[in-house]
């Protein structure tokens, strides 16, 4: 066994009302293999914006990572200012020439997503986007005028429609302050990842190696959801949820509605994987019976699962009133987020609210990409 499977749910037993549950289920590595078969793919911007320091760390950040991947490993590496060019496709060489790369004008952001989503499909393995930008998309009329000036209420729409292949995972890396944290946040969200707020473009060639797949519990992982009630999502997309690999515990939250006087199997959990020895799927059913009374309905109730997910969600909310410089409300949420921290007692969450504290009134951008990370439990 290379992973075990718990599942959580807020409430045990079903009353005389409809109720609103939360559930969490916890992928946990077990046992590691070295992996195979992965795509790394790597979309570099090369707009003129880039050109000097950050473009030449985002090359030596792509070296390091290209030179840092397991055998049998594979790697695409795709440049785009206004166009987008292919500069290696499911390469095993894991070499690069850095030095072609120079600096363009315009950002085709989009195309270069559905590029990369086209060697992500042609080659069907476990792939991760990699990509590293400074500024706003100037394609599909993300720009107007003749002034080229950027809209938001124009292309976030645009992302929003966006469909990327279910074998891919986004990691974004948003360099400086000119790239709309919205949309790199979107991206990443699409593809079940999160992104980076980088400051200093050293900090790329720092980070970009440690995204190679050194060691994993298990890959090619499918969480389906089979329930008698409608499941919303708080922190992946859809349901099946697909992910590339399981290094640490991956943590999946969600609500439900369990209707009046429930009784029986109310929930089913399909988890298929591969390990190092091949195909592999566990079962996890969730069944409810009727509270006698009110005192046994509360002797039912789960509040850590509860206030976990108000947490999570909390804290999405405020990065949201932050970036819409909504400083009322933000100031709202985080003392709601402090509340909650200190009735779990749970060291993380208490950290995590103490670091908002000290820079409440910090970079939206750097929020934005916190709350990325912390959804996806990543550092």
């Amino acid at each position: 066994m290379t992973i075990s499977i718990t599942f959580n749910a807020s409430h045990l037993k079903s009353f005389n009302l409809d109720v609103s549950a939360k559930f969490r289920i916890l992928l946990v590595p077990e046992s590691r293999f070295e992996p195979k078969d992965f795509h790394y793919i790597i979309l570099l911007d090369k707009s003129l914006s880039m050109k000097g320091e950050k473009l030449q760390m985002a090359k030596e950040g792509a070296n390091e990572l290209v030179s840092s991947l397991p055998q049998e490993s594979y790697f695409s590496l795709l440049a785009f200012d206004e166009k987008v060019s292919i500069l290696k496709e499911h390469s095993q060489s894991h070499l690069i020439d850095i030095d072609e790369i120079k600096a363009g004008s315009g950002t085709s952001l989009y195309k270069a997503l559905e590029e990369a989503s086209k060697l992500a499909e042609r080659y069907r393995q476990p792939s991760y986007f990699i990509l590293l930008t400074d500024g706003v998309p100037t394609d599909r009329g993300c720009t107007h005028g003749l002034s080229r000036k950027f809209d938001l209420e124009r292309c976030l729409p645009v992302y929003q429609g966006l469909s990327l292949p279910h074998n891919v995972q986004v990691i974004s890396f948003g360099i400086g302050q000119d790239y709309n944290e919205k949309i790199l946040s979107l991206i990443s969200e699409k593809g079940n990842g999160f992104f980076y707020h980088i400051k200093d473009p050293k900090e790329i060639v720092e980070k970009m190696p440690k995204l190679a797949k050194s060691s994993v519990a298990a890959k090619n992982v499918t969480v389906d959801i089979i329930s008698e009630s409608a499941v919303k999502l708080l922190n992946y997309n859809d349901v099946p949820i697909k992910i590339n690999a399981v290094e640490g515990i991956v943590k999946i939250l969600g609500e439900t509605v369990i209707p009046k006087g429930y009784q029986g199997k109310f929930m089913t959990i399909k988890v298929s994987y591969e390990d190092e020895n091949g195909s592999n799927s566990k079962t996890i059913e969730y069944s409810l019976t009727t509270a006698k009374d009110q005192e046994d309905f509360f002797n039912g109730v789960n509040k850590d699962i509860i206030m976990e997910y108000e947490y999570l969600k909390t804290l999405r909310d405020y990065s949201r009133d932050v970036g819409e410089l909504n400083l009322v409300e933000a100031t709202k949420k985080l003392e709601k987020l402090r509340q909650i921290a200190e009735q779990t007692r749970r060291t993380d969450l208490l950290e995590a609210t103490e670091e908002l504290t000290r820079r409440k009134s910090g970079d939206p951008k750097e929020i934005e990409s916190e709350v990325t990370r912390k959804m996806r439990d990543q550092s």
